[in-house]
């Protein structure tokens, strides 16, 4: 259809599928790209404010004409740059004054089932999803008054009032944007809880189903910690495959030449290799195969005492005897959640 159109080249045919896939404009299924929420979004944008001109087909095909006379030399560079700017800059004006489209809330017919309140949609960095509208209520929290001793004035409060919505209530939708449950992942943890997925600062980990306990403070933490091990987390890496945790390092005697803390043995893909143990602050690496002989055979026989004593890890599928391997795709794992039912609003 691009090249039917006039639009692109054979050389760049490939780049502008990747463009719109990587940014999650369109989803491959059954061999055809269907826009997603995302996608529609920014083509209302870009139809709103950019009608007339930029998104056309033919200014497309235009532009490309224009380019092709300024590799032949027939017109100059600038001058298309300054009659393409001059046409731009009102448009881009114009367009900074329209609403945010992550800012703007479509009711939906459900209600939240945490407060009752009615939930809407919202457009997200993955496409949409129900949010409850008590999320842009806001409650302040003032901070606990520190408790006054005898014989002495109580400090003044120096902690300021926090700010949280009346509900966070979250949920994700289908193409149809109905509700669906979270998706659940195919895998045990070493405890035999299962693994679900969830996201994180750093991107998408997988961690236990199980409620999240309240963080208690002070004293108490401590107590808490000890009394309840943390849940069991599974990093991915950045190909979406599931990422087993390191192993334990040796701490050598092998100072680091660049902060002077101690170095850690390693052993890698590529053999045994030495890395400061105040990494990330410090990045500082040793090359293993300059100690002396009789030195490296010594740590090497440490390092191996070291992991001969510990316990590999050993996951299973939620049948508790297909097992899982380090690598595996997460994409081999994901099973669907399936539609949830919400209650309709009652307001």
């Amino acid at each position: 259809k691009m090249e039917e159109e006039g639009i692109g080249r054979p050389s760049t045919y490939a780049s502008i599928i990747n463009v719109i896939e990587n940014r999650s404009y369109v989803v491959q299924q059954e061999r055809r790209f269907q826009a997603t929420a995302i996608g529609e979004a920014v083509t209302g944008f870009l139809k709103r404010c950019f009608q007339d001109q930029f998104i056309e087909i033919g200014y497309t095909r235009e532009i490309e004409r224009e380019l092709d006379q300024v590799a032949q030399g027939t017109k100059k560079w600038t001058d298309v740059l300054h009659e393409f700017h001059d046409e731009l800059s009102p448009k881009l004006d114009e367009a900074m004054e329209q609403e945010h489209e992550k800012a703007k809330a479509d009711p939906s017919p459900y209600g939240c089932p945490q407060c009752g309140r009615r939930l809407e949609y919202r457009l997200g960095g993955k496409g949409e999803f129900l949010s409850c509208s008590g999320y842009n209520e806001k409650i302040v929290e003032e901070p606990a008054a520190p408790p006054a001793t005898k014989g002495k004035k109580a400090p003044k409060r120096t902690a300021k009032p926090k700010m949280r919505p009346a509900c966070s209530f979250a949920m994700p939708v289908d193409r149809q944007r109905r509700p669906l449950l979270p998706e659940q992942i195919d895998l045990f943890s070493p405890a035999g809880v299962p693994m679900v997925k969830r996201t994180g600062r750093f991107g998408d980990f997988l961690v236990e189903d199980k409620p999240r306990p309240v963080k208690p403070k002070g004293k108490k933490a401590q107590e808490a910690a000890a009394a309840e091990p943390a849940a069991f987390i599974l990093n991915l890496d950045k190909k979406g495959n599931i990422k087993f945790p390191s192993p334990p390092p040796l701490v050598t005697d092998i100072a680091c030449q660049k902060c002077g803390a101690m170095m850690n043995l390693r052993d890698g893909k590529r053999g045994p290799w030495l890395g400061c143990q105040a990494f990330p602050k410090c990045r500082g690496r040793e090359t293993f195969t300059k100690l002396p002989e009789p030195r490296q055979k010594e740590l090497i026989k440490d390092l191996k005492a070291l992991l001969a004593g510990r316990t590999a890890l050993a996951l299973t599928r939620r049948d508790g005897f297909t097992p899982v391997a380090d690598g595996t795709p997460i994409a081999m794992l994901t099973m669907e959640g399936g539609v949830a039912e919400l209650q309709p609003f009652a307001g």
